[in-house]
């Protein structure tokens, strides 16, 4: 998997951190993995964003930017590639907002996690859904 993603140059000088997070992923490290890939799917989207426009931009414009890019690779806003289901997941969770000084925000937002605030109820969550 990761020997397919690195082929893309967006991915590329992030080889190192993918096969960290992906053997922590399969030594049941799971806080490791999570915490390793949740602070790099901004920069991950950044990257591409800049590649096609020349600029960065934040996070809602970013998020936006990758379903329609999916969109335009699918030829439809609703696929597997990325459904629109998750892109709100992301949203709503991954890129929620947080406060790390007032407690506040979601969990499982990416700021939350790079701050370990509240990281054992995402980490819960995650295995609760690894079980099924």
């Amino acid at each position: 998997m990761i020997e397919r993603w690195i082929l893309n140059p967006i991915f590329a000088d992030k080889k190192a951190i993918f096969e960290s997070a992906t053997k922590s992923y399969t030594d049941r490290n799971y806080i490791a993995a999570i915490k390793t890939l949740l602070t790099e799917i901004e920069g991950v989207l950044n990257s591409a964003y800049i590649a096609k426009h020349g600029k960065g931009a934040k996070i809602k414009e970013l998020l936006g930017f990758a379903i329609q890019e999916a969109t335009n690779k699918t030829g439809q806003p609703r696929s597997l590639f990325l459904v629109e289901g998750f892109t709100k997941y992301l949203d709503q969770n991954t890129f929620a907002n947080f406060n790390p000084m007032q407690d506040k925000g979601t969990a499982g937002s990416r700021h939350a996690v790079g701050h370990g605030a509240l990281l054992l109820k995402v980490i819960r969550k995650f295995v609760l859904c690894k079980q099924f």
